[in-house]
């Protein structure tokens, strides 16, 4: 049985030339301050930080010898793996992350059918083994709020386990580890397959972003007592996070209301001299909203480059809508909000240096309905600034391969290209629509393929150096923050999934991921290919 999909893919990012950074102290409260301050994303970090992972993908997936892309990967024994297992203080524990500092722990989702109140992780930091700064079972440390962060930064999502957002500084090092049992622990180094056994009283699925920020930055790692020193950094951010409004200064709020927008025809905005779009809000309405959210296209440009040519509907975050009847997906996160009424908001930060458009192009065979907000203030621009660029695809009757089930090899897979770009730039987030078209019975869930994600992985003639992943997955509902394909709905101030009939034939699904503190920065090039895979 084969499954076909159709996929549309929004993938955002921020580009620039050049920039220098300084660095300062590294705190709780600094990292909080950042993560409810929208301007950072539109500034380029250039070589104040990477951004990594560290997860428990089939490893025999890192030890693939092929080309970049296809057939590479597509295994997926990714439960239950780690770097090794430790003595510590009298328990056996497995190392899911460790890395030497200075660093950040700037996301962490895990899910597994374990016990939720037995097994526990602890975090250790700056070489101190005897006082775990965080401990706790996968419901009260990640996706609970027993970790101190706020409801904001760290939430459950459908199925056991959640989300960790708040930040984790390390001067010296972090380690972090899990004191369950495996069902076969880490591939031998002869790169010996992993037991396929999945003991559905053990298993662990999970995923860290980490930061590894430059030699001599100053960080103060943190302790026990971190959340109650910086409450009220934390408290300010949990409620930016919470409420999405614009941040910023705003100084120009252009508003045009029920503008007829004819078949080939736009409604344009223009701005003159240095200054930053900090909020767009767009509602378009026709005969058919369907089509009116598909073939209203959102095109900007920023100094006279054209950086986006998008549909409504993605690039708000409605994605694929399920009818006429039900047009809309509503919900959103920290920077994209879909309501009830139709109003479509963004809150990426844009800047410009000298010039900016924002054009509403109506390619629909009708005419259209736009109310038309964007407000926008003063920005310095400097060699760190960036322009904000969005880059939209889809792609129809996409064929999985011959898997007979999650546990084995397929063939004939393929990855579905999100981005590839060269240059230097912010990966800040994306939005993936999927509509299952499969005509089989039962469980045709279509997200079991791995993100993988290749960060500066060509040199300056164009050639690959880095045919390994620096973001390797276990799952594309695992890289959107939740698991085992459910079809609940939900909403974050980072994933969101707003609608999730893609179980059955005919039934989309809706997916988005913004980032944060979890923004992945590059010098060079940047690609992310998602497998293509079910289960059947």
């Amino acid at each position: 049985m084969k499954a076909y999909w159709q996929w549309g893919i929004l993938a955002i990012s921020t580009w620039l030339c050049t920039t220098e950074i300084a660095t300062s102290q590294v705190t709780v409260g600094t990292l909080a301050d950042e993560l409810g301050n929208r301007d950072r994303l539109a500034t380029h970090p250039d070589g104040s930080y990477t951004q990594h992972q560290a997860s428990s993908h089939d490893p025999r997936n890192a030890l693939g010898e092929s080309d970049l892309g296809a057939p590479w990967g597509f295994l997926n024994v990714d439960f239950g793996n780690f770097i090794r297992q430790e003595t510590i203080e009298g328990r056996q524990e497995w190392v899911l992350l460790e890395d030497d500092g200075p660093g950040v722990v700037t996301r962490w989702w895990a899910t597994g059918t374990i016990n939720p109140t037995g097994n526990r992780f602890r975090v250790y930091v700056d070489g101190d083994l005897s006082n775990p700064v965080l401990s706790g079972t996968v419901n009260e440390l990640v996706g609970g709020d027993n970790s101190g962060f706020g409801g904001s930064l760290n939430f459950a999502t459908p199925n056991v386990g959640g989300n960790l957002y708040g930040p984790i500084p390390y001067s010296s090092g972090v380690k972090i580890t899990w004191d369950g049992t495996s069902p076969h622990g880490p591939a031998g180094a002869d790169g010996a397959p992993p037991t396929r056994t999945h003991n559905t009283s053990d298993a662990l699925w999970y995923s860290i972003n980490y930061r590894k920020l430059a030699p001599g930055t100053n960080v103060t790692g943190f302790s026990a007592a971190d959340t109650t020193t910086y409450q009220s950094n934390l408290n300010a951010v949990n409620g930016r996070l919470a409420n999405p409004t614009v941040t910023g200064s705003v100084t120009d709020q252009h508003s045009v209301e029920d503008a007829e927008v004819e078949h080939g025809s736009a409604l344009l905005h223009s701005l003159n001299g240095t200054g930053a779009i900090r909020r767009i809000m767009l509602n378009v309405s026709g005969a058919d909203q369907v089509a009116a959210l598909e073939e209203a296209f959102v095109e900007l440009r920023f100094d006279g480059q054209l950086t986006a040519r998008v549909p409504a509907g993605q690039f708000f975050g409605n994605g694929t809508s399920k009818s006429q009847a039900n047009p809309l997906n509503e919900g959103g996160n920290y920077m994209q909000t879909v309501a009830a009424n139709g109003d479509l908001t963004s809150y990426w930060v844009m800047p410009y240096q000298t010039s900016a458009e924002v054009r509403i192009v109506n390619r629909s065979n009708q005419t259209l309905n736009v109310d038309l907000e964007v407000d926008s203030g003063d920005w310095t621009w400097d060699a760190n600034s960036m322009h904000f660029h969005a880059n939209y695809k889809t792609e129809s009757d996409i064929k999985t391969g011959g898997a007979s089930n999650s546990y084995s090899t397929s063939s004939g897979d393929a990855d579905f290209r999100f981005l590839n770009v060269r240059g230097k730039g912010v990966f800040v987030g994306d939005t993936l629509s999927i509509r299952n078209q499969s005509l089989g019975g039962g469980n045709n869930w279509l997200g079991e393929g791995d993100e993988k994600i290749y960060v500066d992985y060509l040199d300056g003639n164009g050639e690959a150096h880095n045919s390994v992943p620096v973001h390797l997955g276990t799952g594309t509902e695992d890289y959107y923050g939740y698991s085992s394909g459910s079809g609940t709905l939900f909403g974050s101030p980072f994933v969101n999934q707003p609608i999730a009939d893609g179980q059955g034939p005919g039934g989309p699904t809706v997916n988005s991921r913004v980032r944060g503190l979890d923004a992945i920065p590059f010098s060079e090039s940047f690609k992310f290919d998602m497998e293509v895979w079910k289960w059947l």
